[in-house]
């Protein structure tokens, strides 16, 4: 799970977190899902086999992949994060 305190740094998007919404413990398949029909444009995600688990394709999403966790980290990586959510295409995974 990514620090909840990184979403101070994607400046111009608005974000929500899985526990927030109440999604923790959803399979990668439901939480994508479940995106997609509350209207999200984008999940960042530090799980690295999300890509490989899912067709992303099924899902009007991007998925933006980050690794790291931790808020030092990312906080590093906010406009790497940042032009990938910019450029990302819907239904494919995005590494940062």
């Amino acid at each position: 799970m990514l620090h909840v305190a990184f979403a101070e740094h994607l400046h111009g998007h608005e974000v929500r977190t899985v526990a927030r919404q109440g999604w923790k413990g959803l399979s990668n398949g439901a939480l994508l899902g479940r995106a997609v029909d509350h209207g999200f444009e984008a999940l960042v995600t530090a799980d690295t086999n999300m890509e490989h688990q899912q067709d992303l394709k099924k899902f009007a999403l991007r998925v933006i992949i980050v690794p790291a966790q931790e808020l030092e980290d990312l906080a590093a990586l906010a406009p790497s994060i940042l032009a990938a959510l910019a450029s990302a295409a819907p239904g494919r995974a995005t590494r940062v």
